[in-house]
């Protein structure tokens, strides 16, 4: 398989000059095993050539991507449900949940999760549900409590409790 088969249209923007003139190469046939003995390089069926990548290419490709990941409602969630059903009171904790719809639930990403005031491990806990309920798993599942406070500080020895009256024969 060639490089530009492994390469998604999704990691393009990322990669640079020097990847987009290497994946040419490679399309060319010029990287490839098979072009030393004559043969030209596979085509990839609905691969866009690195010509095809111009801004808008990207942002339709972005978009049903999206599209694409917004799992359909066959369980009869209804957004506030299934914020319920993840726990830790994540219904709580975004505003206007009775008006917020299946798909805009889906959209929500690290920054629209910040700007509505939720802390970094609420943001966390929230999107890897969101990814675990794409995925196809029950949220009875996979859902689970806050782990519990520590009870030892730092690294260095546990919280020793005040030493108490020491058993035995009282001397008085």
């Amino acid at each position: 398989m060639s490089l530009l088969a492994r390469v998604s249209a999704r990691q393009l923007p990322r990669c640079g000059r020097l990847h987009v003139v290497t994946i040419r190469h490679f399309a060319e046939g010029k990287g490839d095993g098979n072009a030393d003995r004559g043969e030209p390089a596979a085509a990839v069926p609905n691969t866009p050539s690195p010509f095809q990548l111009t801004p808008e290419f990207l942002k339709q490709e972005h978009a049903s991507e999206l599209a694409r990941r917004i799992p359909q409602n066959q369980r009869g969630y209804t957004p506030q449900t299934l914020l319920t059903a993840f726990g830790r009171s994540c219904e709580t904790k975004l505003p206007d949940v009775e008006t917020l719809s299946w798909e805009e639930l889906f959209r929500l990403n690290n920054q629209k999760l910040n700007k509505l005031g939720l802390g970094v491990q609420e943001r966390k806990y929230l999107l890897w549900c969101l990814e675990k309920f794409r995925q196809g798993e029950d949220p009875k599942k996979f859902a689970h409590n806050p782990p519990p406070k520590k009870t030892q500080r730092g690294w260095g020895p546990p919280v020793r409790k005040k030493p108490g009256p020491k058993p035995g024969p009282s001397k008085s």
